[in-house]
């Protein structure tokens, strides 16, 4: 499985949107103004979400890959983190 760990910046946002429209008003408009601090900070809440339900390993593939694998190492969790190819 894998997860998008600054996701919980953009929970709940749109959620009775069919997919594309999810996407198109909801999500990328969002996502347009998010800075690698965010997907820091988005990461750790993530990560100690994850820890909190007894999960140790993740792999993620979002934008700012760098600061999101910062965060996780920070956190003493274990990732595979993978650049996003759109």
């Amino acid at each position: 499985c894998h997860l998008h760990l600054p996701s919980p910046l953009y929970r709940d946002l749109g959620s009775a949107l069919p997919l594309m429209d999810w996407l198109q008003q909801a999500m990328w408009p969002a996502q347009a103004h998010m800075i690698g601090e965010d997907a820091y900070c988005a990461t750790l809440l993530s990560c100690a979400e994850q820890i909190q339900n007894g999960i140790t390993t993740t792999v993620d593939q979002y934008y700012y890959a760098n600061d999101n694998a910062r965060a996780v190492k920070c956190s003493g969790m274990r990732a595979v983190i993978g650049a996003t190819v759109f």
